[in-house]
């Protein structure tokens, strides 16, 4: 790595400047850059915006023919940096929105006991209730019952002690049901719930 204690000057912008002030270039007497970095981002920088379309071109082309090396050069470009990778998301999340729409629908009708697992432990956790994991295997044995209420086809996935009772959000508070019956227990217990249905 330079140090601030080698100067060079460089024939671009003409300073004499700290060896900390040019990149590393082992092929060079000295081993350093002969531009400077400021000098050389310029140049970059001009560069692109001239050959911006040919370059996307090249880079698309290369991240296809190469998603691993792809994937490990944007892991490793986040962790170096956080701030960039966060501003950069946030603004292609807003450029973005009706893409971003589109993808978690496609997504939704294609993972529908996913989904509902994941708005399930959604509401779970902003009732503050106990979460704990399901397996696929948990959440596919469930749906693959009838409904404990009336023997229907499974639709939904219903607590026995409602959340906002108190209850868990874990398999043994979860149980089988149609989504008619589901919807008119809500938050009732379940003698709660048949002695309104009688009424």
């Amino acid at each position: 790595m330079p140090t601030p204690d080698v100067t060079q000057i460089c024939p671009k912008c003409e300073l004499d400047l700290t060896g900390d002030r040019f990149g590393i270039d082992k092929r060079m007497v000295t081993g350093l850059k002969s531009w400077c970095k400021d000098c050389n981002n310029k140049s970059a920088k001009k560069y692109y915006k001239i050959n911006k379309i040919k370059i996307n071109a090249k880079s698309a082309e290369w991240s296809k023919n190469n998603p691993e090396l792809r994937r490990l050069y944007s892991r490793n470009w986040k962790a170096r940096h956080p701030e960039k990778a966060k501003k950069s998301k946030q603004k292609w999340q807003a450029e973005n929105k009706e893409k971003i729409a589109g993808q978690k629908n496609a997504w939704r009708l294609l993972n529908i006991e996913k989904d509902r697992l994941y708005a399930s432990n959604r509401r779970a956790r902003k009732l503050n209730a106990g979460v704990f994991l399901l397996s696929d295997k948990d959440l596919k044995k469930l749906y693959n019952l009838p409904c404990v209420y009336c023997g229907n086809k499974c639709e939904q996935i219903d607590h026995v002690i409602p959340l906002a009772k108190g209850g868990r959000h874990s398999i043994g508070n979860l149980t089988s049901s149609c989504r008619p019956c589901n919807q008119s227990k809500g938050s009732k217990f379940i003698t709660e719930w048949k002695l309104s249905r009688v009424e």
